[in-house]
């Protein structure tokens, strides 16, 4: 929030140079927002959703901090790389919390898939950090190298001990594009990422619990999965009656418990939809739904863009953004301050 009045009195003062942001991409931002203001109309709490969209205001402004502070490369690397770091604190705590029998380990949030909101984004980024070669865009010491790809292994032990299938899922598919499409070429260290990664999925299937977990996945009578359906269901009913702008953003959690709940539901507490499809849906309609999607497909064109250049940033956005996006077809991500800003 401090860094947000900062940024903003800069601009006023003109200290800041607004022209070197992306206008199109802040537009679509922009156009996502006036979509959640335009589901107050007819919603039974009109006021929670300019209060969400305010929400997302501030959540979306970090996004453009970056070109408007960062004017030389050394900045983004310094930036990238305090990530990093917190990401190794959060990693050992989780692992420390695993260690001691918790296996929804959250580190230091208030629940476990905010930590795999990070993880889903870090590790891909990892990957490509470590693995290839980036010439004068990343140029990395070999200690550098060893210390990432250390890193990367920390971050994937967590993400087990978090337990969160979603990210687990995520992640998977994020390794297997990145091995297919972009590290093949360095076969070296593909083939040390496939062995840690089987001897470390190879160590946590000893475990009962995590073993458990696992097989949970393909069971639609386990509580977690059989509610969520249940939940998709309720926001798609949300939806079809009111197919043009929903209920009104942040009016699912009382329409659900009030209105929309199956008679089958056991959790009758939820407060969001876990997926960020159905939410959107529910809460905006057609026409909130349309601007997340042309929001999103922005972003990831500037990223394909990025990459047909070559461009480590470009590869970045991409893998970080299809990370998010996976995890949110489980879990409403984007409705997660501390994950969205990241």
């Amino acid at each position: 929030g401090l860094a947000s009045i900062f940024v903003l009195w800069a601009l006023f003062r003109k200290e800041l140079c607004w022209r070197s942001l992306d206008l199109v991409t802040a537009g679509a931002c922009l156009l996502f927002l006036g979509t959640v203001l335009l589901s107050a109309v007819g919603a039974l709490q009109p006021w929670a959703a300019v209060e969400r969209a305010v929400n997302y205001f501030f959540r979306m402004l970090p996004f453009f901090f970056v070109p408007l502070l960062c004017k030389e490369p050394k900045q983004l690397w310094t930036l990238l790389g305090a990530g990093a770091f917190s990401l190794l604190v959060a990693d050992g705590y989780a692992l420390w919390q695993g260690l001691h029998g918790n296996l929804r380990a959250p580190a230091f949030h208030s629940h476990p898939m905010m930590l795999a909101g990070f993880l889903v984004q870090w590790i891909p980024i990892l990957t490509l950090a470590t693995a290839a070669d980036w010439g004068k865009q990343l140029p990395l010491k070999k200690s550098w190298r060893l210390g990432l790809g250390f890193l990367w292994l920390l971050s994937l032990a967590a993400l087990i001990v978090n337990g969160t299938r979603g990210a687990w899922l995520a992640v998977i598919f994020l390794l297997m594009l990145l091995g297919v499409t972009l590290l093949r070429k360095y076969k070296k260290a593909l083939a040390a990422g496939i062995v840690v990664f089987a001897l470390l999925i190879g160590i946590a299937g000893q475990h009962g619990g995590l073993q458990e977990r696992v097989h949970t996945l393909g069971d639609a009578s386990f509580q977690s999965n059989s509610e969520r359906l249940l939940m998709w269901q309720s926001a798609w009913a949300m939806f079809l009656d009111h197919p043009l702008v929903g209920v009104g953003a942040q009016n699912y959690e009382y329409q659900y418990q009030n209105h929309y709940i199956s008679p089958l539901a056991k959790e009758r507490g939820q407060m969001h939809a876990h997926s960020n499809i159905f939410q959107i849906l529910a809460e905006q309609g057609v026409v909130g739904f349309s601007a997340f999607c042309l929001l999103f497909g922005l972003i990831l064109w500037r990223g394909w863009r990025g990459m047909r250049r070559g461009s480590f940033w470009g590869y970045l956005l991409m893998v970080a953004t299809v990370g998010i996006l996976l995890q949110g077809l489980t879990e409403f991500n984007f409705g997660n301050a501390a994950v969205i800003r990241l």
